[in-house]
């Protein structure tokens, strides 16, 4: 299974676990959303850059 971003529902309720003011839950939101979307770009770049490189062949 590859990444997916972390759902909406589960920021939220993060948000209201851990008691955060009404007032900072969107700007919470919008950078929870931002850091995901930035850590699953890199992991996405790592894993491209660690697939084999095909070899070329070889000359007859």
């Amino acid at each position: 299974m590859g990444l997916c971003p972390i759902p909406w529902r589960d920021i939220v309720h993060y948000a209201e676990f851990y008691q955060l003011d009404c007032d900072i839950v969107e700007a919470f939101i919008d950078i929870i959303r931002e850091m995901d979307g930035a850590y699953m770009e890199w992991q996405n770049d790592e894993a491209e850059r660690k697939k084999p490189k095909p070899k070329p062949p070889p000359p007859r």
